[in-house]
């Protein structure tokens, strides 16, 4: 199903029917009656002065408004609540669309992903065995081996309480009135244990945004509509959602196919990845804006790539890494100990009390003990990187001391810029010492995962665009 670029209707707002004219990211309404449209004009000018208390410090609601369209389908536009009103005619900013038919909009039981990176991640050319009937010179038909759709598992992950299942789609459709008559595609299905809203529809949408920007260490990933789906034993496509607030444009460069973890390599992990996601403990935001930009070391950047390290150790080693039982049960009882002080007390007390638990909980090893931890926990995956991006001759060179004076600089960097000491001199090694923290960050988590060295080299070495790992 797709939406169109004009549509007209009805829909209701403050309990009272209008038509409406969507175009471009803009819902307008109409107002039915000259009374009703000197009524608008009031209540506009009332809105700004009584209900939007400027004071109130709360963020923008997002409301949806209900309605059908010209065609006979039933339309939900999610918009921003504060609106423009000229003159009495008021327009909406839409985030995002749902449009179905013959459905309930509480009954979704799962949705299609489909797009490019969707395609450089799946390979579906690889699944292609076409059997040709020729005459000749002239092709009769082309067909596949197993039919026009072939599906395979991939694995599934629980998401508030919800089962979540993914499936690979590998599509082949034949349109002979097109000038590419044979297309094949791959898309991705999702399927819940049980009906779900659109909201949760869109949660699991930016779960799998989140998983291809990880797997192409970029964020300008696009996917299509998201084609929502009915029914659990044969899924309809009776809905469709469209996604307006990503302002994006499609990766461009020549390679962007190779600069992807590939289905191949990483398999049903990518469940553990989506699990991951759906409780927010991964940290994407270091992430470059498109391959172009993946050579720039802005100041922002360098930050974020630091952060990024040290949230993923974090998640992956823990905060008492390589500490004592001694340590860390002595730890734990003074905490105990001043939560239990925390419950008594009240005013300022309580108040100092909190501060000194959270500095107890949160003190950890420096920065630089962490990066030496996990450059001799990979070093097996990184060392044909560090040799080639340090210029050592041979493996002897990869020493504790390489590994300090690498895990020395990168802290001074850190500590500089978490002080403010924004003059600090970029030189060429520090751009290295980067590439290393970037590849380290991507390294624990797949080995964590339990993906082989040889694979997790090749991954990191596509997707980054590193050669020599």
């Amino acid at each position: 199903m797709e939406l169109e670029e004009i549509i007209l209707g009805f829909l209701t707002y403050k309990e009272k029917e209008y038509p409406f004219y969507y175009r471009g990211n803009i819902l307008s309404l109409m107002p039915a009656t000259q009374e009703v449209w000197e009524q608008d004009q009031q209540d506009a000018f009332d809105d700004i002065f009584q209900n939007w208390n400027f004071g109130s410090n709360r963020w923008i609601d997002i409301i949806c408004l209900k309605g059908h369209t010209q065609n006979g389908y039933e339309i939900s536009f999610y918009v921003n609540e504060n609106y423009n009103s000229n003159m009495g005619f008021i327009s909406f900013s839409v985030q995002y669309i749902f449009q179905y038919k013959d459905m309930l909009d509480t009954q979704i039981d799962g949705f299609y992903l489909t797009g490019n990176e969707i395609n450089y991640f799946f390979e579906p050319e690889r699944m292609l065995k076409a059997n040709v009937k020729r005459e000749g010179d002239v092709i009769q038909y082309v067909t596949t081996e197993n039919g026009p759709v072939i599906e395979e598992y991939i694995g599934e992950y629980t998401d508030d309480a919800v089962r979540v299942r993914l499936y690979w789609e590998n599509v082949i459709s034949m349109q002979f009135a097109s000038w590419n008559p044979v297309r094949y595609f791959s898309r991705i299905r999702i399927s819940f244990d049980k009906p779900q809203n659109v909201d949760f529809v869109l949660k699991t949408y930016k779960h799998c945004l989140c998983l291809f920007q990880y797997l192409c260490a970029r964020k300008n990933i696009i996917f299509d509509n998201i084609q929502i789906l009915t029914g659990t034993d044969i899924p309809r496509n009776l809905g469709v959602v469209k996604i307006l607030w990503r302002k994006l444009e499609n990766e461009s460069h020549r390679w962007r196919r190779n600069y992807i973890i590939k289905y191949r390599q990483i398999g049903n992990k990518v469940c553990d990845l989506m699990k991951e996601f759906s409780l927010g403990a991964m940290y994407l935001e270091h992430l470059c804006p498109s391959v172009e930009s993946r050579n720039r070391y802005e100041t922002n950047r360098i930050i974020l790539i630091l952060v990024a390290f040290e949230r993923e150790f974090e998640n992956i080693y823990g905060k008492d890494y390589g500490r004592s039982e001694k340590y860390i049960a002595t730890k734990q009882e003074m905490l105990q100990y001043i939560k239990k002080i925390i419950d008594k007390e009240t005013g300022n007390r309580k108040k100092y009390f909190n501060s000194f638990y959270h500095i107890i909980d949160n003190m950890d090893n420096a920065y630089c003990q962490k990066v030496k931890h996990a450059l001799n926990d990979c070093k097996d995956l990184i060392s044909s990187f560090v040799i080639k991006g340090y210029n050592c001759s041979d493996r002897t060179m990869l020493n504790d001391q390489l590994f300090k004076d690498i895990s020395d600089r990168l802290n001074q960097l850190r500590n500089d810029y978490a002080h403010g000491n924004l003059d600090v001199e970029i030189m060429p090694i520090h751009i290295t010492d980067l590439q290393v923290i970037q590849c380290l960050t991507y390294m624990i988590r797949l080995k964590n995962l339990g993906m082989e060295p040889a694979v997790i080299r090749q991954c990191i070495g596509n997707m980054l665009g590193y050669s020599g790992l």
